[in-house]
């Protein structure tokens, strides 16, 4: 019996090099684009505007439970007492919970090291603020 599909290898060949030459093209017009205009920006937190735990749950990309077990260690504060008007946060406590988060996924998961390394790097931050007051 005769097989359905039979392809002569110079068919085969012309497809794969007509397939390279379209990956080559597309890899050249990609690599050759400006940068578009209109493109999505990042968002960056206003230190001015206050976001409930539910806002900045969605904003940070981290569980509400993950932020409320960082407010317990004392990472972040919120705004006001959360016993009588929730947990509110700026954006300076949004950066800092994606500082924290990329901190975890560094050192693995615990909340020693990342309060370590927070608190080096709030007294880097201290200290360069404090050069730059000398230098002017």
């Amino acid at each position: 019996m005769k097989p359905r599909h039979t392809n002569s290898k110079g068919a085969s060949k012309r497809r794969k090099q007509g397939l390279e030459t379209k990956l080559e093209s597309n890899s050249k017009s990609r690599s050759g684009k400006t940068a578009n205009p209109v493109a999505v920006k990042v968002f960056e937190p206003d230190s001015s505007v206050a976001y409930s735990i539910e806002q900045t749950s969605q904003l940070a990309q981290i569980p509400r439970r993950r932020i409320l077990i960082y407010c317990k260690e004392r990472l972040i504060l919120p705004l006001a007492n959360p016993d009588v008007e929730g947990y509110w946060f700026d954006g300076e406590t949004l950066r800092m919970l994606r500082q924290i988060e990329e901190l975890r996924t560094l050192c693995h998961e615990p909340m020693a090291s990342v309060r370590l390394i927070l608190d080096l790097m709030r007294e880097v931050q201290r200290l360069r603020n404090e050069m730059r007051a000398l230098e002017v």
